[in-house]
């Protein structure tokens, strides 16, 4: 016997709700597949690490302007925290070799953190650990944007309390950067002081889709992938012109005193300085097209940005000759192979692994940690 036929407008509302509890279903699914990873991960099932509404609006750092929070407290103990969380106890254990390595973004390694959990600095810990019999410690305290400058302040005023045993220090394209911004000042503040560098407008944190889906991480990964995916269309167009194949004197000065003073107030703490080239594949543009603050920078031709970089990495090592600390020529081992860059100085994790081996092999052959 047949069931009678339900009015059409039964079965659509039928349809409907079948239809909302499948998608229903499905968010729930894929929230808790981002909340196991996460658990995987060692972040908790139920953190709140997505969510821009659970931390406080970026501070201002002292005497730095911008960058993350170098110590995290855990049970009321306080830690030196890592670029990416790993934590490190505030007083320097026995038997321990102490390794600071400071930089901007190339250093950060962000893309290959977010992609395969790791970077430059946590795989040369690796390295070391497996090479030495005592403890290696390597914290990654570089920040996207930094530069000398930065370097000196959280060195002075943060890592010499670590009692580190070495700094690391590899900066190069934000100091060049500063060149090619209008107003040169020598504490690049010309730079540091444009709103993207600034904290972040109230407004644009507490929206009402923010505050009504904050506590879902599916919320959280779909806004930023949307936000990667239309985040170059308000731009402001890149500004090109010639400076010439050697650049501007005074930015150099100011480059050179900086790395000057980085090793003297490491050499005040007992600490050895391993100042380091920075890596180029010149083959490939730097997207400038998509840097926010565009109408404040003057960019150079491509080869000129490659002659200023090589000109700055040849600064560094003649600081090194005359201060007396390691050296290091990163570009001289990676620079040029493609493989190794994910655009014109960014690694992708073949290069972050290189780079952390080549550092490992230079330091080994100094007796560190042996």
């Amino acid at each position: 016997m047949r069931l009678p036929r339900l009015p059409d407008r039964v079965r659509l509302r039928h349809n409907l709700l079948l239809l909302g509890l499948s998608i229903v279903v499905s968010l729930l699914v894929l929230e808790f597949g981002l909340r196991a990873y996460d658990s995987v991960r060692g972040y908790g099932f139920f953190s709140a690490r997505r969510n821009e509404l659970a931390v406080a609006p970026r501070p201002l750092r002292p005497f730095r302007s911008f960058g993350y929070d170098l110590y995290q407290v855990r049970d009321g103990v306080t830690y030196v925290s890592s670029r990416h969380g790993e934590l490190y106890p505030l007083e320097k254990p026995d038997s321990t070799v102490r390794i600071v390595a400071f930089g901007g973004s190339t250093t950060a390694n962000h893309r290959t953190f977010n992609e395969h959990g790791v970077h430059y600095p946590s795989l040369l810990q690796e390295a070391l650990r497996s090479r030495s019999t005592m403890n290696i410690e390597v914290i990654n305290v570089a920040h996207s944007g930094y530069a000398t400058g930065h370097a000196l302040v959280v060195l002075a005023l943060d890592v010499l309390s670590w009692d580190p045993d070495i700094v690391i220090l590899s900066h190069n394209f934000n100091d060049r950067l500063a060149m090619y911004w209008a107003d040169f000042r020598p504490d690049y503040s010309h730079m540091f002081s444009h709103p993207f560098f600034s904290v972040p407008d109230y407004r644009s944190r507490y929206t009402v889709a923010n505050i009504l889906f904050q506590h879902s991480q599916l919320y959280w990964v779909v806004k930023d992938k949307l936000a990667r995916m239309f985040d170059d269309q308000d731009f402001p167009p890149m500004q090109r012109r010639s400076y010439g194949a050697t650049p501007t004197a005074t930015a150099v000065e100011v480059f050179e005193r900086n790395l000057q003073s980085f090793v003297a107030v490491a050499k005040t703490g007992g600490i050895d300085v391993l100042l380091a080239t920075q890596s180029l594949e010149p083959s490939v543009e730097w997207p400038a097209q998509l840097q926010p603050y565009n109408d404040a920078v003057t960019y150079p031709l491509h080869d000129e940005h490659v002659a200023h970089h090589a000109f700055y990495n040849d600064v560094i090592a003649k600081v090194a000759e005359e201060t007396g600390v390691w050296f290091l020529d990163n570009d001289a081992a990676l620079g040029g192979r493609r493989e190794y860059f994910a655009d014109l100085m960014h690694y992708t994790l073949r290069g972050v692994e290189a780079l952390a081996e080549n550092y490992a092999r230079f330091l080994v052959d100094q007796g560190v940690g042996q």
